[in-house]
C-alpha cells in the first residue's frame, strides 16, 4: 500500500489543521485520527503495478481529468459513471477561463478520501444494476508535478451480470396472481403481465425491480385498489450469478370515491375546488384520476401548491380522499419585459383576479407594446420597416362549463400595429385616416371566444370563433416587370409619372371559426424525448355555412393544416426529432375571384388581406437556412427610393464622391403561399464537458411553398404542391441547447442554405436598384447599377429562440 502513503500524509496534515493539540493533549483526542488512518489502509486496494508516481501528489494537487476505462465489458457509459461519484475535474468553460489570459478558475483539489468513497460509490453502482462482484481501481492514474494536477483513471471490471431465470406474481395466499381477478380484468392483468420489462434471460437491476412494482401497485390502484400493497423479492444464486425474481400483490377490497375533504381554501369555495375534479364521489377509485385532479386545480392559476393524497384510514369500500391547497394572492399587478429578433424589444403589463365572483373565474386585463426597437425582421441589414404593436386584451376565463373538461375563454381585443408583412407609404402617411396618424398599418378590434375540452391531461381540443374589424393600409404594386428585362415604373412616389402606391384604407371584416387540437403519446409534452406528438387545424373563414351573413367577413376560405413529431431515443441523452408540417388554404367566393383574376390592384388587396392566413417556409422553427418566411421566391416590391420632400430621391457621396442613391425598407416582400410542406430531422448528442443541461444539435431541414413568380414578375399560386426533390429548398446546420432550471430550453442554431437560389444570395437593396438601372434620376446622377452580386455569407442564418424546435 506504498501508493496510499501521501494520502495518509494530507489526511494527517488536515487532521492537525482542524485539531491542533499541544503536549498535554488527552489520549481520546487521537482517537478520530487513528481510526480516519485504519480506515484508509483498509480502504486502499492493493496495487496491480508499482504506483511510485502517486508518491508526488500532496495537499495542493488539483484534478485535471476524471476517465474510466473497461477490463471487459463495457455496460454503462463515462457519462452515467461520472454521475456516481463526486471527484470531477474542470468543466469545458473552467478550461477555457483558465486559458485565457489575466483570469483564474478553481480546481478541485484532491480528496483522498472522496476519492475511497467514489470506489465505493462506483462499485455499489454496479452491484444495483445487477453485478455481483465489480472491480474498481485507480492504479495507473497519472500525476503531472510541473503542473501539480493528477489524471484519474478509474479501471472497471464489471464481472459476470446477474441473469434473471424466472419472474413470477403470486397473491397473497401463495397462488398465482391472475386468480385475483375474473373476465376481463384477468386480461388486461395478462396483457401487463406481459408487457413486464423483467424477462427471462436478461440483467437484473435493483432500481428495474423496484420499478416493476411500483408499476404494478398504480396498475392496481388505477382499478379501484385503494389499499393494495405489493411485495418484491429477488432470490439470487452467487454460485451461478442467477436470479428468480417474486412479487406478491395483495390488492385488498375494490373501492369507490368516498367524501372529498378540502384544506387550506379561504376565499375559494369548496364547491369550486370539488366541481374542478374529474371524478365525484361514488365512482370507481382511481388514482390517476385522483393525480388529474391535482394538475386541473393547479392550473386554473388561484393556487399557489395542490397536494393531493389519501388520509390514513380503514380499507374499506369507500374512500375518502383530501386536496391540501395553498391559495395565491387573488389580485397581482405584473410588468414584463423581452427581446424577439422579429419585434424587438417588447413591454406588458397586466392586472389580473384569479377569483372572480368566489368561482376561481380568472379576470386579466393586459396592455402590450412590442416597439420594434433593435429588431431584425428579415435578418438583412439596413433601412427597414421595424414592426410595431399596441394592443389591449382584457381576458375573462370561466374554467367550468357543464363540465369540470370544460372551460370558456372571452377575449375582446383591439390593437394597431405596423406589419412589415404590409405595404406601407413612407413619406406620406398622413392619406390615410386614423392609420397614417398613428404610422401604423393595420388596426383591428373584435372578439375571440375559444371553447377548451381537456381530452386527456395537455391533450386540449380548442373550438375558437373570432368577429373582427379590420382597417388596414393597401395599395397597387408597381407595374409589372417585362419579360425583356426593361426597367418596370418606380415606386410611384411623387415625382413618378405612373405612379403605383394608391394609398387607401382598406375595411373588412373577419369571421373565422376553427378547430385545433393537440394529441399524442410522449413521456414529457413539455419536453418530450421519446413519443410522438400531433397537431392538427382545420379553420374556415366567411359566412360558416350559412349560420352568420356573407358580408361579414371580407375574407372566404377553407385551411387545413397540422405538424406531426416524432422523438425518438438512440441512447441515454442522444435522440432525434422528426418533423412533418404541411397546410392548404382554399379561397372560395369573392376571395377566390379576385385572388386568382386579373386585375393586379384587387389581387393585392387581397393578397393583403390574407397575409395572417397564408403559409410561410423558413425561420428558426422550420427551414432553420432561411429566415422566417422567406424559403420561395421574392419581389422587392416594399423596397422604394428614399425621397426628400419635393419628392426627388436622395443621394449621397461615398468616399469616391461617386453619388449614391438611397433606399428605404431594404429587405424582400415575404410572399405566403396557399400550400407548404416542410420537413426536418435533428440528432441530439451531450456536449462534452458542459454537464447535462447542455445538448449539442446537428440538423437537416427541406420545405417549399406553392407560390411562384412569373417571367413577367407577376405572383401566381395554384395551391400545388409536388413531391419532386428538386423543387424543395435544403438547410442544414448545428445548434446549441441549454435546458434552463426552470424547464425552458435556449437554443442557439446556425442554419447553411444547400440549394439557394440567386435571389436567396442577393442583397434586396442590390436586386432593387438594378431593376431600377433605367431610372431617369440614376442616369443623370451617373450611377449605374450592375447584375446583383452573389454573397456567400448570406448561406448563413443565425437563430436565437427559446421553446423546442418541434
Amino acid at each position: 500500500m506504498t501508493y496510499c502513503l501521501p494520502f495518509v500524509h494530507a489526511l494527517l496534515h488536515r487532521w492537525r489543521e482542524a485539531k491542533p493539540c499541544g503536549t498535554g493533549c488527552p489520549a481520546w483526542r487521537l482517537v478520530p485520527l487513528l481510526a480516519s488512518l485504519c480506515a484508509t489502509a483498509f480502504l486502499c486496494p492493493a496495487p496491480a503495478v508499482a504506483q511510485s508516481n502517486l508518491m508526488a501528489v500532496n495537499e495542493q494537487t488539483t484534478v485535471d481529468r476524471v476517465s474510466f476505462v473497461y477490463n471487459d465489458t463495457r455496460t454503462f457509459e463515462p457519462g452515467r459513471l461520472q454521475e456516481q461519484i463526486a471527484t470531477r475535474g474542470p468543466s469545458f468553460f473552467q478550461r477555457v477561463q483558465g486559458a485565457l489570459p489575466l483570469l483564474s478558475t478553481t480546481r478541485q483539489r484532491l480528496n483522498p478520501i472522496e476519492l475511497q468513497r467514489d470506489v465505493r460509490r462506483l462499485e455499489r453502482f454496479y452491484q444495483r444494476n445487477g453485478f455481483l462482484r465489480p472491480e474498481v481501481d485507480y492504479p495507473n492514474s497519472r500525476v503531472d508535478t510541473t503542473r501539480n494536477t493528477i489524471h484519474i483513471i478509474f479501471e472497471i471490471t464489471e464481472g459476470p451480470p446477474i441473469i434473471i431465470q424466472d419472474v413470477n406474481f403470486f397473491a397473497e395466499d401463495g397462488g398465482y396472481a391472475s386468480g385475483l381477478f375474473e373476465g376481463a380484468a384477468r386480461e388486461r392483468w395478462a396483457r401487463l403481465r406481459n408487457a413486464i420489462t423483467f424477462q427471462a434471460g436478461e440483467r437484473y437491476t435493483e432500481g428495474e425491480r423496484i420499478t416493476i412494482q411500483d408499476q404494478v401497485l398504480s396498475w392496481l390502484q388505477n382499478r379501484g385498489f385503494a389499499f393494495a400493497e405489493v411485495f418484491g423479492r429477488a432470490d439470487v444464486d452467487s454460485t451461478r450469478s442467477l436470479a428468480d425474481i417474486a412479487f406478491t400483490l395483495d390488492p385488498g377490497p375494490r373501492a369507490r370515491f368516498g367524501e372529498v375533504l378540502v384544506e387550506g381554501n379561504e376565499r375559494v369555495s369548496d364547491r369550486a375546488v370539488v366541481r374542478q375534479l374529474p371524478f365525484a364521489p361514488g365512482d370507481v377509485f382511481s388514482n390517476r384520476q385522483l393525480s388529474r385532479g391535482q394538475s386541473t386545480l393547479f392550473a386554473l392559476g388561484t393556487f399557489r401548491t395542490v397536494l393531493a393524497d389519501v388520509p390514513s384510514q380503514p380499507s374499506d369500500t369507500l374512500v375518502n380522499v383530501r386536496y391540501r391547497v395553498r391559495e395565491r394572492r387573488m389580485r397581482s399587478i405584473s410588468a414584463e419585459t423581452g427581446y424577439a429578433r422579429q419585434t424587438g424589444i417588447g413591454l406588458q403589463g397586466s392586472w389580473q383576479h384569479r377569483n372572480l365572483g368566489g368561482g376561481a373565474r380568472n379576470l386579466e386585463l393586459t396592455a402590450a407594446v412590442q416597439t420594434g426597437l433593435l429588431a431584425q425582421p428579415s435578418g438583412a441589414l439596413g433601412d427597414i420597416d421595424t414592426p410595431f404593436l399596441a394592443e389591449f386584451s382584457p381576458s375573462l376565463r370561466l374554467p367550468y362549463v357543464f363540465s369540470p373538461q370544460v372551460s370558456l375563454i372571452i377575449n375582446p381585443f383591439g390593437r394597431a400595429l405596423r406589419d412589415p408583412l404590409l405595404p406601407r407609404d413612407p413619406i406620406l402617411p398622413g392619406n390615410v385616416p386614423l392609420l397614417g396618424r398613428l404610422d401604423v398599418n393595420r388596426a383591428e378590434f373584435g372578439l375571440t371566444n375559444t371553447l377548451i375540452y381537456d381530452i386527456l391531461p395537455n391533450r386540449p381540443l380548442r373550438l375558437t370563433h373570432t368577429l373582427a374589424n379590420t382597417s388596414q393600409f393597401t395599395a397597387e404594386r408597381r407595374s409589372a416587370r417585362p419579360a425583356n428585362g426593361a426597367s418596370p415604373p418606380d415606386n410611384g412616389m411623387p415625382g413618378d409619372d405612373i405612379p403605383a402606391f394608391l394609398g387607401t384604407s382598406d375595411v373588412f371584416g373577419r369571421n373565422v371559426l376553427s378547430l385545433s387540437g393537440l394529441l399524442g403519446r410522449t413521456d414529457d409534452f413539455l419536453n418530450p424525448t421519446r413519443g410522438f406528438i400531433i397537431r392538427p387545424t382545420a379553420e374556415a373563414a366567411g359566412s360558416l355555412a350559412g349560420l352568420l351573413p356573407a358580408g361579414l367577413s371580407g375574407v372566404q376560405y377553407y385551411q387545413l393544416s397540422g405538424d406531426i413529431n416524432s422523438f425518438i431515443p438512440l441512447k441515454q441523452r442522444i435522440k432525434v426529432g422528426l418533423r412533418f408540417s404541411t397546410g392548404r388554404i382554399w379561397p372560395r367566393g369573392a376571395s377566390r375571384e379576385a385572388l386568382s383574376g386579373d386585375d393586379p390592384i384587387r389581387v393585392s388587396r387581397f393578397r393583403d388581406r390574407f397575409r395572417s392566413v397564408l403559409l410561410f417556409a423558413g425561420g428558426a422553427n422550420d427551414v432553420r437556412g432561411w429566415s422566417s418566411g422567406l424559403v420561395g421566391p421574392k419581389t422587392t416590391d416594399r423596397v422604394s427610393f428614399a425621397r426628400d420632400d419635393d419628392g426627388d430621391i436622395i443621394f449621397e457621396e461615398d468616399a469616391d464622391g461617386a453619388l449614391i442613391p438611397q433606399t428605404f425598407n431594404n429587405r424582400f416582400d415575404l410572399n405566403g403561399a396557399l400550400a407548404k410542406l416542410s420537413l426536418s430531422a435533428e440528432l441530439r448528442v451531450p456536449f462534452p464537458g458542459l454537464g447535462t443541461a447542455w445538448q449539442l444539435a446537428g440538423f437537416l431541414d427541406a420545405g417549399q411553398v406553392s407560390v411562384r413568380l412569373r417571367d413577367d414578375g407577376r405572383i401566381v399560386d395554384s395551391g400545388t404542391l409536388t413531391l419532386d426533390p428538386t423543387a424543395f429548398k435544403y438547410g442544414t446546420g448545428i445548434g446549441v441547447r441549454y435546458q434552463t432550471p426552470v424547464g425552458f430550453l435556449v437554443r442557439l442554431d446556425l442554419g447553411y442554405k444547400l440549394n439557394p437560389s440567386n435571389r436567396d444570395l442577393q442583397d434586396p437593396r442590390d436586386v432593387f436598384l438594378f431593376e431600377n438601372r433605367d431610372n431617369e434620376a440614376l442616369q443623370e446622377a451617373g450611377f449605374e447599377p450592375g447584375p446583383p452580386p452573389r454573397r456567400n455569407l448570406r448561406r448563413f442564418n443565425l437563430h436565437l429562440s427559446i421553446g423546442q424546435t418541434f
